[in-house]
């Protein structure tokens, strides 16, 4: 596959995923507010703080983590292809036939 198909793919991808995020993790966010005081101050409009701890979701949208795995899966293949070249086997590889009960070698 060469690296138009790749992206050819990868954009076909994209396009009909296009909907739906997936939130990886939640983080503490803290949130300061400004709210009238009780009683007697708040009435006469004096203010304070609060702070809040909200959990704040980290989301990434599915079509990136598609299109990331493909990408992967793309580099795997190559990687594995090169590994291939780069050392052919010392012997020829055997498949055995079950049903035969013999082992035969096939040559590539």
């Amino acid at each position: 596959m060469n690296a138009k198909a790749l992206l050819t793919a990868v954009t076909a991808t994209l396009g009909s995923t296009g909907a739906g995020t997936l939130t990886i993790a939640t983080i503490p966010t803290a949130v300061t507010t400004t709210v009238p005081a009780g009683g007697l101050a708040g009435l006469l409009g004096f203010t304070t703080t609060t702070t809040t701890i909200v959990a704040a979701p980290v989301v990434v949208p599915v079509a990136s983590v598609v299109a990331v795995g493909a990408l992967l899966t793309y580099g795997a293949i190559l990687a594995i292809k090169q590994a291939w070249a780069d050392s052919p086997p010392s012997h020829p590889p055997t498949r055995a036939y079950p049903l035969t009960g013999g082992v035969v070698s096939v040559r590539r």
